[in-house]
């Protein structure tokens, strides 16, 4: 059986190319916090080459969750910058982390 992205192998002139973006992978996962009584719905976004997982401090507030110091500071420099010289070369300290555990609705 042929593979869609490179057909019956007849057309071996045309060229096969990647699409410029995709859409991001979403989770509907549910989480729970000592300040909520059933646990929340959220739309977590998937990243698979990201090393840290990022959480609103909103989102912290709201379920209550224990901050904790890391035994050192994790220095990470940002990607993206509403100034275009320090894109890249601003290094941001993150000082805080949470425990978090994600649900599937699925599993309840």
């Amino acid at each position: 059986m042929p593979l869609p992205a490179l057909g019956d192998g007849s057309d071996s002139g045309d060229e096969c190319i990647a699409p410029l973006s995709v859409p991001h992978l979403h989770w509907t996962c549910l989480l729970d916090g000592s300040n909520i009584e059933e646990s929340l719905s959220v739309n977590a976004l998937n990243d698979h080459s990201a090393h840290l997982v990022l959480i609103d401090a909103v989102l912290v507030k709201k379920l209550s969750l224990c901050k904790h110091s890391p035994p050192q500071l994790l220095e990470v420099a940002v990607a993206l910058s509403l100034d275009d010289q320090a894109a890249g070369h601003e290094v941001v300290s993150l000082q805080e982390y949470v425990a978090l555990s994600c649900l599937s609705p699925s599993s309840m």
